[in-house]
């Protein structure tokens, strides 16, 4: 066998019962699988073949730095001498991006001031100032420098030279090597300055996954075309704001240098000996925001281009200047409502959360401030309602306003018992796209009309039994728990929307503050959301906003502009009945479900006026979060009439996949590079997506010359994508030198670690294109984290596994297009019992094309919800603990699993020894994977299995794992993926939903 072969043979071990291996009586089957694996093999051995070089001469080349023996470490820093005339800086009549105008509107208020990036940032004197002195140096002679400085071909606004005590901190400058020979790129090094800032991690992640980004791409036709741009200059083509500037003071030089570029301000105030600082003007790479900046710039500006041109128009694409102008309202003017407008018609109310979550993606894309609410259990649409009053008043404020109404009466989607849905909103609240949350639960269960004589039974207490007493009939039970379903997962939605800086309203009944009657709000769940930060408790009384009754309101908020304007009954009035049947026979209480038109008007006045207050902070402006958020642009639509695009910097961050078609095209920016795939049949093509984007960019300000249109083999990120079959694969001559430089450091009796971590680091980058190859590496990081920095004797285990991963390295590819089975697959094993150590079973069942693609879609990664999937909550209730979403919750499509289903047994069998039950996970997919290698037919495959695992799931969708017998039977798992050449996605599914739970149950 040839050398790939038996790298495939040591992956599986020699105890695994591999079609690869030979056996004595081998199957027929067996027989044609081995001869296809050998074949395959020695194919890929050919297209990439060792390269003629020697080992040190492919070390020389992929280092690019040239040792001065034969053996010589290779040195790890990358920069070179500063030389003035061999930095690369953009034109002097080069266009200028102006940083606070092009960002989106919350990160351009937070970015606005300079205190809002170093709010919180406890600076350590002693700390920063051992950091200037590390950093704070000239990577060249002070001669380049000042002869730099001094180069007449310098864009404006690049440099500002200012005395001593104008400078915050210090910034070193280095050059690096560039791709085109003769040309360095400058390195402005401010670490102190990312000392004295706040963590940008915290802001916003951008997806900026690489390979693994773009091995989430899948595609179900054979071709797929891909069109890039890339800027040029990016960086420096970006104006910061002028309390950066003293931020990025560069290396002094003297006054007399510089002289003629100092303004005449500063040249009365220094001497010819005097040392100035030049600060720098643009956006640094150095600086830990710089990334962050350039990304959300280049997002929204693509993102608005191609919304722009290739989507019909709605009402967010509306300039600002159309909106009424902004007006400064005081309490006493609240009282006086603004003039009424007409109901929305009913067919904008029929949308289904996935749509309303659509709706505000676009609206957030607008370069204005966007205010998304919703009111949740709102009831039918009335005159006066909180959707007219919020319309209202967004209009007097001159806020872009996205209100939503949630009930059932609506769509019968928006059920919030539904863990779907409350999954839905969890990640809008996650990723910013909502701001307000508006809503009173069902208040049936805990009315204190139920201890009324002659009113219904009461089904709560106060107290031990106060979400349900003990002695419930079955419907009471039922009404019980649908109520408390809702309370819940509404107090969930309102705790994660007042951790991300939003504004919450939530409206109970008042407490009666007596017993036996119950409250919600005397409960400890909700006294532990009332201790979270800015909470307020109000008591209103709806008579004095125009309701038939007194009915004291409790309202819980974080709004305190609603604290002002609480009123409570004066006795001048009378009030109506609110227990007992009218003369319809229907109960009074009834009548005061809806609110009154006043309170309403109240509720969306103070919403909206303080975001109008404060709108430089919230959640709709620009204060920090608390968690990363992925807020990024994103197209719907998934019939075959309308273009979809996915993100793949989202698709990356949410463990979903991307598929190509004539309808589904994929999108990737990483930092100043843009990938456009598509098909080549997709309207607009890629060259169309690529130029409109391009374009864009270019009228804001940057340089975008390199526009690359769709090529039968394309460079991209390091990668080259074969139109034709799909497949993304690194470059042969890369693999060749990687491959190379291992065989020839493996072939040395000593190891120098640092050289081997750099070869180390660069095999990972290539290899997450194919993430089986990552579980080959175990004993080479252990080889190196202890005896690092230094050369020694090899270690055998760790020499062996270095030179089977180099042999591994023609297996550096991603295909985008493998066949589809329209066959799902799931496997489960069961744990040791009373009777024997357990089992496992496989299954299989016939679902649609369209099914099979939404399983891949979906990806390997569960959400997160507040209740299970059959609705039941594990909520310990009578607890203080802090209600969040703690259940994992499929995102496989609930028409794959249902019931009326047939599944077929395919495999089924009974441990003979006790394990882990996630090693039994693995075992029983190894089980599913074993059949599949023996097929010969079924090679080169795309199949799915569902695993109600998560352990295994997630290790799979890795690629490794740190438990070395987890990693053993993912490397026996890579042997056989790679040798038959299938990919094998496994979706994550609970138990209750597992298909092949009774079979793996089964007692044989």
């Amino acid at each position: 066998m040839c050398v790939t072969a038996r790298s495939l043979n040591w992956l599986h071990g020699s105890k695994a019962r591999l079609p690869l291996c030979r056996s004595s009586s081998p199957t027929p089957a067996q027989k044609q699988t081995l001869a296809l694996i050998a074949s395959h093999c020695q194919r890929l051995c050919c297209e990439r073949r060792a390269s003629p070089l020697t080992g040190a001469q492919a070390a020389k080349l992929l280092f690019k730095v040239l040792p001065t023996d034969s053996y010589c470490p290779m040195t790890s820093v990358s920069q070179v001498p500063f030389v003035a005339a061999q930095i690369a800086e953009p034109n002097k009549d080069s266009r200028i991006v102006d940083m606070l105008e092009c960002l989106p509107i919350e990160e351009s208020k937070y970015y606005a001031s300079e205190c809002n990036v170093t709010h919180g940032v406890e600076v350590c004197p002693t700390l920063l100032q051992e950091i200037t002195q590390r950093y704070n140096f000239l990577g060249g002679d002070y001669t380049e420098w000042v002869a730099y400085l001094n180069r007449p071909d310098l864009p404006p606004m690049m440099w500002k030279f200012v005395t001593e005590d104008e400078v915050q901190t210090d910034a070193g400058v280095s050059a690096v090597a560039k791709k085109e020979p003769g040309q360095l790129r400058k390195l402005i090094m401010s670490c102190p300055a990312n000392y004295c800032m706040q963590d940008v991690r915290a802001r916003r992640n951008h997806g900026l996954g690489g390979s693994s980004a773009l091995g989430k791409v899948l595609a179900w036709e054979p071709e797929t075309e891909a069109a890039l741009l890339d800027e040029s200059n990016a960086f420096t083509s970006v104006l910061t704001p002028s309390w950066l500037w003293k931020y990025m003071a560069c290396p002094r030089v003297a006054a007399a240098d510089v002289w003629t570029l100092l303004p005449a301000d500063l040249r009365s105030k220094v001497k010819p000996w005097t040392l100035v600082a030049p600060l720098y003007q643009r956006l640094p790479m150095g600086c830990s925001h710089s990334v962050h900046i350039l990304m959300s710039i280049n997002l929204h500006t693509i993102g608005q281009a191609l919304i722009r041109n290739f989507r019909p128009t709605c009402d967010w694409d509306k300039p600002p200047s159309e909106i009424a102008p902004q007006a400064i309202v005081t309490n006493k003017e609240a009282v006086a409502p603004p003039p009424a407008t007409p109901i929305p018609s009913r067919s904008r109310l029929m949308q289904s959360p996935q749509a309303f979550r659509e709706r505000a993606r676009r609206a957030k894309s607008l370069n204005s401030l966007t205010v998304v609410a919703l009111h949740a259990f709102g009831g039918s649409r009335r005159e006066g309602d909180m959707e007219e009053s919020f319309n209202q008043w967004s209009q007097t404020l001159g806020i872009v306003l996205l209100f939503e109404t949630a009930d059932l009466a609506f769509n019968s989607e928006w059920d919030l018992g539904n863990p779907h849905t409350i999954q839905l909103l969890l990640e809008m609240i996650s990723t910013g796209l909502l701001d307000i949350l508006i809503g009173g639960p069902p208040c049936a269960t805990w009315s204190r009309v139920r201890f009324v004589p002659g009113g219904p039974r009461p089904l709560r207490f106060r107290g031990r039994f106060a979400w349900g007493r003990h002695d419930l009939t079955t419907t009471e039970l039922a009404s019980v728990t649908e109520a408390n379903l809702l309370m819940i997962n509404f107090l969930a939605l309102c705790t994660a929307l007042v951790k991300q800086k939003g504004t919450v309203v939530f409206e109970h009944p008042k407490d009666p503050e007596e017993e036996p009657m119950p409250s919600i709000f005397a409960t400890p769940e909700f006294q532990q959301f009332l201790d979270l930060p800015g909470m307020i408790l109000d008591i209103i009384d709806q008579c004095m906003y125009g309701g038939p009754t007194q009915k004291g309101t409790g309202i819980a908020h974080n709004c305190p502009l609603l604290s002002k304007g609480t009123r409570r009954c004066d006795g001048q009035h009378s009030h109506g009945r609110s227990t007992g049947l009218d003369l319809k026979g229907i109960w009074h209480s009834r009548r005061l479900q809806n609110y009154p038109p006043a309170m309403n008007q109240w509720i969306a006045w103070g919403c909206l006026s303080w975001v109008r207050l404060h709108e430089d902070y919230g959640s709709t402006g620009a204060w920090l979060r608390s968690l990363p958020s992925r807020n990024l642009w994103s197209w719907n639509g998934s019939s075959k009439e309308q273009l979809s695009m996915a993100v793949l910097n989202e698709n990356f961050i949410e463990g979903s996949m991307a598929t190509i078609s004539q309808h589904k095209s994929a999108t990737y920016l990483h930092v100043d590079d843009g990938v456009f795939l598509t098909h080549p049949k997709a309207a607009p093509a890629s060259a169309e997506l690529m130029n409109t984007a391009a374009d864009a960019l270019v009228d804001i300000g940057f340089k975008v010359t390199d526009r690359r249109p769709p090529t039968p083999v394309q460079k991209m990120l390091g990668f080259h994508l074969c139109q034709h079959p799909a497949r993304l694969e690194v470059p042969i001559l890369k693999v060749r030198l990687i491959a190379d430089t291992m065989l020839w450091l493996a072939n040395h009796w000593m190891a120098d670690t640092r050289l081997i971590r750099s070869v180390l680091g660069m095999w990972i980058w290539a290899a997450s294109l194919r993430r089986e190859l990552l579980s080959v590496p175990a004993s080479i990081f252990k080889f190196i984290d202890v005896h690092w920095p230094r050369r020694v004797p090899w270690w055998p285990s760790a020499k062996e596994e270095f030179r089977h991963m180099a042999a591994l390295s023609v297996f550096m590819s991603h295909k985008l297009y493998r066949p589809t089975t329209s066959i799902i697959f799931a496997s489960d094993a069961e744990g040791s019992n009373n009777e024997d150590f357990g089992g496992f079973g496989v299954v299989g069942a016939k679902i649609s094309e369209d099914q099979m693609r939404q399983v891949f879609e979906a990806g390997t990664r569960p959400g997160m919800t507040v209740a299970k999937m059959d609705g039941s909550l594990t909520h310990k209730f009578g607890s203080a603990k802090e209600i969040l979403a703690r259940i994992p919750i499929s995102n496989v499509p609930k028409e794959v699993l249902q019931e009326s289903r047939s599944w077929l047994a395919i495999a089924a069998g009974r441990w003979k020894h006790h394990d882990h039950i996630t090693l039994g996970e693995g075992r029983g997919s190894m089980v599913l994977l074993q059949k599949l290698a023996d097929i010969p037919q079924a090679h080169g495959g795309r199949y799915a299995s569902l695993c109600d695992n998560m352990p295994w799931c997630g290790m799979v969708a890795k690629g490794r794992s740190p438990a070395f017998r987890c990693n053993r039977l993912l490397r026996k798992r890579a042997g056989l993926t790679l040798a038959a050449d299938i990919s094998l996605l496994h979706p994550w599914v609970d138990t209750l939903r597992m298909p092949a739970d009774w079979l793996s149950r089964h007692k044989l």
